[in-house]
């Protein structure tokens, strides 16, 4: 890779660069923003639609072009992915569109107003989506983890209130769900101008100098870095709106501007039980549990979602590492997985995936965050063997406790962590995003030889270590799907045992 370039502008944007002899530019704007800074439950939802939106809106009353239609005018393809705690918009473009991007991004998405119109026709695509979608399960199973892992209270006794989310809101839901959307946004509801005011005073809030870095390649980082000074570095500044920004936020608030910057309540693991969905009724097991699950999520018929996580490390633990190395050494996938050799078939949770028929999907995974993070399993199955696949979760997670992996076992994970990290280099958009982010966490970019010493460094001993702290928490459990036999696996959760 040619020589990464990183500079802090004095509008205090971070904008990191990397040079390319192309004529293909890729661009990231990374937005500190998403589901965990929604200000309350009934905003839940809001960050998806912003992230739609903002590719869909037209800037003015008099222009009839959105901005996704603007950009493709000038050869340039833009996208946009929401996460917890970001927001990322992603260009391609010929070198000489790059300009127009940061034109048309700061011009008609920034400044711009929003059409109900437009929101009414983002909502009712959505509606499409969902009613079309096969993934829906792991979708919801992703957000039933997060809202059992950081809901406010322990959950244990009868007078739980579990209509407030809280911890961080880190178990704010990170999609708008079908009923919030009918509800809300979609048709004459008159909670629908409430939203689209509600949208545009997110958009406000959030789109700050201070709240942005942008990553690049195929382009001179000097020009780069006075592109956005011109364009971006134009947008209001945390230091000068600061009072503004926090005009209505309560004392109780789950952020506020102070001095420049978030300052945000660190979220609190309150996990220790199970949450669970059926795909029958569309109704929780126990009432209003997850509210914003309402609606009505097809999904592939007798297929199964269990996520199983346990408290882990954030994004800024020097344990990070070690936790990515243990998901590696775990390993698993899916049944059918597109692609040649060199998916982890060799890994422990892949071998458990081919001795049980009934099972789609097993496979490892880990969530840092900025505060906290969380580490687990995923599964998807059929029929009633929500017991079975738990207990075979846990029976693995204490193998690797128990035993040290071998040293050929933990070679081949490094490898294939590397490998991955690597592969970052074939994908710049994925790069470029990659870099944005971590300006945004790190003010710095970590360098691969960085990362290639820590990963050297872990033992076995490291992993097993790391498994055994884990399990001293308590599971947090989420099922969507055939919730028919389930008391079966509420009895067999409190038996998990732990490592003091």
């Amino acid at each position: 890779m040619d020589k990464l370039l990183i500079s802090k502008l004095g509008c205090g944007i971070f904008v990191s660069s990397v040079p390319l002899p192309l004529p293909l530019s890729v661009l990231t704007i990374s937005l500190h923003g998403g589901p965990r800074y929604e200000r309350d439950t009934s905003h839940c939802g809001i960050f998806d639609i912003l992230k739609d939106l903002i590719l869909t809106r037209k800037p003015t009353k008099t222009n009839k072009q959105t901005f996704r239609e603007q950009l493709l005018k000038n050869g340039i393809l833009a996208s946009s992915s929401l996460q917890r705690e970001a927001l990322q918009i992603t260009s391609m473009n010929l070198r000489n569109g790059l300009p127009a991007f940061l034109d048309l991004f700061t011009e008609n998405v920034i400044r711009g107003d929003f059409s109900k119109d437009n929101l009414d026709i983002l909502c009712n695509r959505k509606l499409e989506s969902w009613s079309n979608s096969d993934k829906n399960g792991e979708t919801i199973a992703n957000d039933l983890i997060h809202y059992m892992s950081y809901h406010p209270f322990q959950p244990k006794g009868n007078n739980r209130n579990r209509n407030v989310l809280g911890g961080g809101n880190l178990g704010q839901p990170n999609f708008c769900s079908p009923s919030r959307i009918a509800k809300g946004f979609v048709g004459n509801n008159i909670d629908a101008l409430n939203d689209l005011k509600l949208v545009g005073d997110y958009s406000k809030r959030h789109f700050v100098r201070e709240n942005i870095t942008v990553s690049a390649m195929g382009i001179d980082h000097d020009r780069l870095c006075q592109l956005v000074e011109n364009t971006l570095g134009k947008l209001p500044s945390l230091l000068d709106n600061g009072q503004a920004m926090n005009k209505g936020l309560s004392g109780n608030a789950l952020f506020k501007f102070v001095k420049g910057k978030y300052q945000i309540k660190e979220s609190q693991y309150n996990g220790g039980g199970l949450c669970c969905v059926s795909d029958k009724a569309n109704d929780s097991l126990e009432s209003n549990q997850v509210q914003y699950l309402d609606g009505k999520f097809p999904t592939i018929q007798n297929l199964n979602h269990m996520s199983v996580y346990f408290p882990s490390h954030s994004i800024y633990s020097p344990n990070l590492i070690t936790s990515l190395l243990t998901k590696f050494l775990l390993g698993g996938g899916s049944s059918y997985i597109v692609g040649g050799p060199g998916k982890g078939i060799e890994t422990r949770f892949y071998q458990v995936l081919h001795q049980y028929h009934y099972l789609d999907k097993f496979i490892a995974q880990v969530k840092p965050y900025s505060d906290h993070g969380l580490f687990g399993v995923d599964t998807t199955f059929v029929g009633n063997n929500g017991l079975n696949v738990y207990k075979e979760i846990i029976n693995q997670l204490h193998l690797l406790a128990q035993n040290n992996p071998k040293e050929e076992e933990l070679q081949r994970a490094k490898n294939q962590l590397k490998v991955n990290l690597f592969m970052l280099l074939e994908r710049r958009e994925i790069l470029t995003a990659d870099f944005s982010k971590q300006l945004m966490y790190y003010s710095k970019i970590n360098t691969l030889q960085e990362l290639n010493e820590k990963i050297d460094n872990i033992t076995s001993s490291d992993v097993s270590n790391f498994i055994k702290n884990i399990l001293k928490g308590n599971p947090s459990v989420a099922l969507y799907g055939d919730t028919s036999k389930i008391d079966d696996l509420k009895k067999e959760i409190p038996k998990h045992y732990f490592f003091n």
